[in-house]
């Protein structure tokens, strides 16, 4: 049908042929799911924001992340646990640890905006025996917000993150079905990379206190 159209004619319908499939092509892109850890989605205004805001991680480290349990089980408190955790506040705390992990995380920044990740988790289970997990993910920032994203071989956990400051962030989840409601602190310094933190999850009561706590320490190598 072409064949009987101006030059100028066949011109502007290739433009606008074109121009549908650019316009396609950037709201696929938009529409890029979070949970998405592989492909590095599209560059916003607001990301400008946070311009290498994971480089503090970039490398690899090694150490123990510990998980305790609240040995007086969940209860009523006055105020809910601070923000900003730190070891002093877990001292306080009626802990018993539950499990250790030996933790070996590789980060590598792609871009100013997105960080791959490789995690490698050693433990014993409840028998005794030796189990290692392997994970990979991401850190991103998408639409002028923070997101760690990491694909486990059972599940796919995705937390929103706040910076707090360089190399501090906040790291949380609410799902309800099956609950789970994490908060993690973190804090890199030069070569010490530290989280603190909380859980709920399946039958426990979020309006209670948390019953879980963990805490990681790890260098970086």
């Amino acid at each position: 049908m072409f064949f009987n159209q101006r030059p100028g004619q066949l011109l502007t319908i290739f433009l606008f042929s074109f121009m549908f499939f650019l316009f396609l092509f950037c709201q696929e892109r938009e529409m890029e799911p979070i949970e998405d850890f592989q492909r590095i989605p599209p560059t916003t205004a607001k990301d400008s924001l946070f311009t290498g805001v994971f480089s503090p991680l970039d490398g690899t480290w090694k150490g123990k992340f510990y998980i305790y349990q609240d040995t007086l089980g969940q209860r009523s408190t006055p105020s809910p646990p601070p923000r900003q955790l730190d070891s002093a506040y877990f001292q306080q705390l009626p802990l018993k640890l539950v499990q250790t992990i030996q933790v070996q995380q590789n980060y590598v920044s792609l871009t100013p905006y997105f960080q791959r990740v490789i995690i490698r988790d050693e433990y014993l289970d409840a028998d005794g025996n030796k189990k290692v997990v392997e994970s990979q993910g991401a850190n991103k920032i998408q639409k002028g917000k923070l997101w760690c994203v990491v694909k486990k071989p059972d599940e796919l956990v995705v937390h929103r993150g706040t910076l707090l400051d360089s190399g501090v962030y906040i790291w949380q989840r609410e799902q309800s079905s099956p609950l789970k409601k994490e908060f993690f602190y973190e804090v890199v310094q030069g070569n010490l990379y530290q989280i603190w933190g909380w859980g709920y999850y399946d039958e426990d009561n979020p309006l209670l206190s948390p019953r879980w706590w963990f805490h990681g320490r790890y260098t970086r190598k």
